[in-house]
């Protein structure tokens, strides 16, 4: 934390974390503020420069629902050639306070989709989010279920005593999720369960 009293609490000054081999690079930010989004971005677009042109390998992924980043990232791109794949693990616009999605006269948002278009590449959870996301027809490949195979268990095979229904998600009205909890205790059925993770 920053050590002016006044900013404790306020200000990230980022770290790096080597988990595996692998270095995250959290970058400074002010928490709560308005220009957390300001200094996210251009934090992003110095840190992402200064290492492309210090580094002749290497890429950069991006989490493309963090608009600030898809920014700093884009418009640092103009000063190297290193590529930049997204992750996209829900669609822009359609998991947070706009479940309906992005506004159309905003810039803000015309310019998120903007960055995401110029990415060379992206990581997808469903096809489907491909037609959405990818309109230019860039490499993309497909990863979901992500499981660990070292937590098989070749004798717990019909161990387990219920069904077992699993919902993953925002825990909002807007998705269904009351609908879907109304008609599952109309189920008449001891042996189902329905798990929520939000």
């Amino acid at each position: 934390l920053c050590r002016t009293p006044f900013l404790i609490g306020l200000f990230d000054r980022g770290r790096t974390v080597v988990e595996d081999n692998v270095k995250y690079k959290i970058l400074p930010y002010f928490k709560k503020s308005s220009v957390y989004h300001l200094i996210q971005a251009i934090g992003t677009f110095f840190y992402a420069t200064i290492w492309s042109l210090k580094t002749d390998e290497g890429f950069i992924f991006c989490d493309v629902l963090c608009k600030s980043m898809v920014y700093g990232l884009g418009l640092s791109s103009v000063f190297h050639r290193k590529k930049i794949i997204g992750l996209v693990t829900d669609m822009p616009g359609m998991s947070h306070e706009r479940p309906n999605g992005y506004k159309p006269e905003s810039i803000g948002d015309k310019l998120h989709y903007y960055f995401i278009s110029k990415l060379d590449g992206f990581v997808l959870i469903s096809p489907l989010s491909d037609k959405l996301i990818n309109p230019d027809k860039k490499p993309y490949m497909i990863m979901e279920g992500v499981v660990d195979h070292n937590l098989a268990c070749d004798t717990c095979e019909n161990k387990r005593p219920t069904i077992d229904f699993l919902y993953a998600g925002i825990l909002s009205s807007v998705y269904g999720l009351d609908w879907l909890v109304k008609a599952f205790m109309r189920l008449k059925n001891d042996n189902v369960r329905l798990i929520i993770y939000g």
